[in-house]
């Protein structure tokens, strides 16, 4: 065991995925001493980015690009990693590496997005998300960063707004129907009443989203007069 890199390397995936990501980094660590892989620098780098130290989850992202020059998932984390540190247009390179690798990524096209808004690229941050929900089109995370993105998109109105939040709140409602499995005793009339109270739910987080938009819609016309 101390001197088997892999089994090193694999009882630290595991105290990683329980959220032991200092465990994750001291076995990883040894089994990358003894015989490294494109494999282990990379969930090193994840256990390093997890622990906050940027830095170092980069240099072992780069050591697995070094050892294997077509691994998209480090392109893609080595890209998130140079955007936690505020390095944009690095994070950027990366993920159009990641992308030139395979254009059907749908984590890398959401990631892409994420870098271009933060950038304040809005056009071209949508056309990521979008091109993102086109191929995981049930992924609520990159939908929430589309709507973001929306929100201070000032070609997109509040009724474009509107259908778009109603999209993401018809997948929430889907994802949570199968879990409203009520006891056979209540009545009909009760259980659409809690589907009712969710879908209540999901309405006041679109007006929120909408009334936002129309602030933000008001104030961008303010600084235009």
């Amino acid at each position: 065991m101390p001197d088997n890199a892999d089994a090193l390397h694999y009882l630290g995936l595991i105290y990683y995925q329980t959220g032991d990501s200092e465990s994750a980094v001291t076995l990883i660590s040894k089994a990358v001493s003894i015989s490294p892989t494109h494999l282990m620098h990379s969930n090193l780098g994840a256990a390093l980015q997890a622990q906050g130290r940027h830095d170092l989850a980069v240099e072992n992202y780069q050591a697995a690009i070094a050892l294997k020059a077509d691994y998209i998932d480090a392109y893609n984390n080595l890209g998130a990693a140079l955007q936690e540190q505020g390095k944009l247009a690095e994070s950027i390179k990366a993920f159009q590496k990641a992308l030139a690798l395979n254009t059907n990524d749908a984590s890398a096209q959401n990631n892409m997005g994420n870098a271009l808004l933060s950038q304040g690229n809005l056009k071209e941050a949508l056309g990521c998300y979008r091109s993102s929900l086109s191929l995981n089109v049930d992924n609520l995370s990159t939908h929430s960063n589309l709507l973001l993105a929306l929100s201070y998109y000032p070609q997109c109105t509040p009724a474009q707004y509107l259908e778009e939040a109603r999209a993401f709140g018809k997948k929430v409602l889907a994802i949570a129907r199968p879990y409203m499995v009520w006891p056979a005793f209540l009545a009909d009339r009760e259980e659409k009443s809690y589907e009712l109270a969710l879908f209540q739910g999901i309405l006041k987080f679109t007006l929120l989203a909408i009334s936002w938009k129309i602030s933000s819609s008001i104030l961008i016309l303010q600084g235009l007069s």
